[in-house]
Formats: structure tokens, sequence, C-alpha cells
């Protein structure tokens, strides 16, 4: 497992292939998944905990961001591979199994970990550097992924990487606003929550 991780970190081509090909990756993606969630919710958590007029206890503040970042990060990675996949076949020609892009997808979550360094950021124009570079990496790697496993060139492999990574965000954070809409509506409509 570490050398699989090491190997997408430093984006070796065979390890994406080897992870592509073994279905029992599958599990790990989920694993590594749940891991960066936890990571950066725990890193969040210390730095939300260091402002000083928030009073919330610190694991109820790692819970509430597990809360926001598990729906948005299990969405965005799932959306995200599943688009990868469609504008890697239908709009550059490659040939990418649905399975093999998610669990290869899942491995390049690893990336999420520089997050964690998000709770050591003095003020929040560092933090949202921390995300741009988590991203770029995430982008670079994905691009790497995809000249590996669909032989894209580097320019078709970033605009597809670019597009995928992006729309899957916003698809995913899109989507999980309009859950809670919905919710909301709902219990205002049955009458749990008053229409003030």
């Amino acid at each position: 497992m570490v050398q699989l991780l090491l190997g997408v970190l430093t984006l070796r081509p065979d390890v994406f292939r080897t992870i592509a090909e073994d279905p029992r990756a599958t599990r790990r993606s989920w694993g590594i998944v749940l891991a960066m969630i936890c990571v950066t919710a725990v890193g969040r958590a210390i730095a939300m905990s260091s402002i000083p007029d928030n009073a919330a206890p610190f694991p109820l503040e790692v819970g509430r961001w597990l809360l926001i970042q598990t729906p948005v990060n299990v969405l965005s990675w799932l959306i995200g591979a599943l688009l990868t996949q469609f504008i890697a076949n239908r709009i550059f020609g490659a040939a990418l199994g649905r399975s093999a892009v998610v669990r290869v997808y899942g491995h390049i979550r690893i990336f999420a970990i520089v997050g964690a360094l998000g709770a050591f950021a003095p003020d929040m124009l560092l933090w949202i550097a921390i995300v741009i570079v988590v991203v770029v990496l995430h982008i670079v790697a994905t691009m790497a992924a995809l000249q590996a496993l669909g032989g894209l060139s580097c320019g078709r492999a970033l605009v597809c990487a670019t597009m995928a990574n992006g729309l899957g965000l916003f698809l995913a954070i899109g989507g999980l606003l309009a859950l809670i809409t919905l919710i909301m509506m709902t219990a205002v409509a049955i009458g749990l929550v008053p229409n003030t």
C-alpha cells in the first residue's frame, strides 16, 4: 500500500496501471478518500479552534467539518472520476473503463494530505493558496494517469483533467446545496421548522 501511494505521489505510470487493473484497489480508494476527509476535517477543526470567538469544542468542530466534507468529497471523487472517463472516452477517443478510473481517481485523492497544512495557515489567504495547490496537484496527477492509462497527449490530458476536476467539484457542491435546500423546504412544508 505504501509503495502504491508513493508511486501515485511521484506520478509513476506503472503504478497508475497497476491500480487500474487491480479490482481490490477499489476498497483502498474508499479508504484513501475517507482518510483524507478525516485528516482535512481535523486540520480545519484545529484552524477553527484557534479563532478566539469560536466557542465550539474541538470534537464538535471536527464533527461539523466531517458532516460538511464527507458528502462533498465523496461526490466530487465519484462525479470527477465519471466525468474524467466520459470526457477522455467521448471527446478524446480513449478507451478507459469506469471502474479503473474510479480506482485511480480515488488513489489520486492522497494529494489532499497537503490540505491538512491549512490547519497551520495563520490567515484565510494562505489557506486559499493551500487549497489551490491541492487542486493543481490533483489536476497534474489526473493528467499523468490519463497519459498512462489512456495514451492521451499532454495537452489533451490537461484539458480533460481540468474539465473533470472543475466540473466534479462544482457539481458536488451544487448537489449538496440543492439537497440541503430541498430538506429545509420539506421541513418547513411539513411543519418541522417554523416558516418565519
